[in-house]
C-alpha cells in the first residue's frame, strides 16, 4: 500500500495514487523501496514512458509485449489509466530529484 509522507498524514492519496492501490500494482511492482519484486519498479517505468503510453499499455499488455505476466486492466477508463500513468510518471521525477 502507497504510504503517505509526515506532512500528507491527513490529505487522501492522489487519484493515480488511488488507483495503483486499488488494483495491487504493488503486488508485483514495487514503488519508494516498497511492493513486490516480480516486475519492474514504477519509478523506472515511470522514467521511460509517458503517461499515455503506461495508459495503452494497461489496456491490453498483450499487444505490446505477447509474453508479458502483466494482467489487462480494460475495465478501468482510459482516463483511470491515464491517472495511473501520471502518478508513475511523477513517481519516477520526484524519485530523480531526491
Amino acid at each position: 500500500m502507497l504510504s503517505r509522507s509526515p506532512g500528507q498524514a491527513h490529505a487522501s492519496l492522489s487519484p493515480g495514487a488511488a488507483l495503483v492501490n486499488q488494483e495491487g500494482c504493488l503486488a508485483c511492482h514495487s514503488l519508494r523501496g516498497s511492493g513486490g519484486t516480480a516486475a519492474s519498479r514504477l519509478e523506472y517505468i515511470g522514467s521511460h514512458r509517458d503517461a499515455g503510453w503506461i495508459a495503452d499499455y494497461l489496456e491490453n499488455p498483450a499487444a505490446f509485449a505477447q509474453d508479458t505476466g502483466m494482467p489487462a486492466y480494460p475495465h478501468l477508463q482510459k482516463d483511470q489509466r491515464i491517472l495511473m500513468g501520471d502518478f508513475i510518471v511523477a513517481a519516477a521525477a520526484t524519485s530523480r530529484a531526491r
